[in-house]
């Protein structure tokens, strides 16, 4: 078990490594400090990926003097991205309960117009 973050380097712990055997050595983990955790690595490329359509968006926007239209194509873009992400999508729940809400009234609307129709005799 390591004591601290450099009990894995002979040198600065101040440990003779020699005499452990070839199977204690490989059973230590190799710390590297500059790697990022999977979890995290994910979690930065999602938030990228919602984030450069709107980026891009932007700049189409301030270069045709328009940027309310860039700012749409750029939102219709990172959505679009991000219903892709399945069960990672920020925007996968909203849609749900829209769709829900949505199917619903059209339920009802299609009922009464069914029932419209039939009273008019068409």
């Amino acid at each position: 078990m390591l004591r601290n973050n450099f009990d894995y380097i002979p040198a600065l712990s101040g440990h003779d490594r020699s005499s452990q055997s070839h199977r204690t050595a490989a059973a230590r983990p190799v710390v590297r400090p500059h790697e990022i955790p999977e979890h995290t690595a994910e979690a930065a490329s999602r938030a990228l990926t919602r984030l450069v359509p709107l980026v891009y968006g932007v700049l189409l926007g301030v270069t045709g003097d328009i940027l309310a239209i860039g700012l749409l194509v750029g939102g219709i873009g990172s959505l679009a991205f991000d219903l892709s992400m399945d069960q990672h999508s920020l925007a996968r729940p909203f849609a749900r309960q829209l769709a829900d809400v949505t199917g619903r009234a059209a339920a009802s609307a299609r009922q009464r117009i069914d029932a419209l129709f039939s009273r008019l005799g068409i």
